[in-house]
């Protein structure tokens, strides 16, 4: 009986650790997608900022 639950334990860590290695890569590439989204995003509004001119007033003497 101590068998059967030390192979199920042995099953179980090498599960965890096959899921471990198959979703990582896919977690980095999700977080660097996001950063890279972040970053355009960040240029696209550094460019509104850097293009505004404010409004002229013009004040009658």
């Amino acid at each position: 009986m101590r068998q059967l639950g030390d192979t199920l334990v042995w099953l179980g860590l090498v599960v965890v650790f096959a899921g471990a290695i198959y979703i990582t890569p896919r977690v980095a590439n999700y977080v660097a997608a996001q950063r890279e989204e972040s970053a355009r995003a960040a240029e696209r509004d550094r460019e509104v900022v850097l293009n505004y001119t404010p409004p002229q007033v013009h004040r009658s003497p």
